[in-house]
C-alpha cells in the first residue's frame, strides 16, 4: 500500500474500517473524515470502537469535519470547518482545500459586514 492510498467510503457502519480497512495498513496514517450527518462516535456501535480507531497506533491524527466536542476532547482528535465541500467531490473536479479555502475568503472579503446584513427570514 501507499502512503497516499485512499479507501472507498465505508457506509452504514464504521465496525468496517476496524475489521476490514485497519488489517490493511502497515503505516503510519492521518485520517480526514467528513460529509456525514453522524459524529465520529455517533457512526460506531459504541465509544469504545470510536477510542479503537482513535487510539490506533498507526493512527498520529484525525481530522473531522463532524467531530462534537466529546470526540475533539481526545488528543489525536481535531475538528475541521463544515466549510469544506466534500459533497461534490464525485460530481464535480475535486478543488482541494487549498482552492476552497481560497474560495472562503473571497466570499467572506465580498460579504457586507455583520452589522450591515440583513435577515433574510
Amino acid at each position: 500500500m501507499l502512503s497516499c492510498d485512499v479507501f472507498p467510503r465505508v457506509q452504514k457502519s464504521s465496525a468496517g474500517v476496524l475489521t476490514m480497512v485497519l488489517p490493511q495498513i502497515r503505516q503510519p496514517f492521518k485520517l480526514v473524515t467528513g460529509d456525514c450527518d453522524k459524529s465520529p462516535i455517533a457512526a460506531f456501535d459504541s465509544k469504545a470502537e470510536f477510542d479503537k480507531l482513535a487510539d490506533h497506533k498507526r493512527l498520529p491524527h484525525w481530522f473531522s469535519q463532524d467531530a462534537l466536542d466529546e470526540e475533539a476532547k481526545h488528543p489525536k482528535v481535531s475538528q475541521m470547518p463544515t466549510g469544506l465541500d466534500f459533497h461534490t467531490m464525485r460530481t464535480k473536479p475535486i478543488l482541494g482545500p487549498k482552492k476552497q479555502e481560497s474560495d472562503l475568503f473571497v466570499s467572506r472579503s465580498s460579504a457586507p459586514s455583520f452589522a450591515n446584513r440583513t435577515s433574510r427570514g
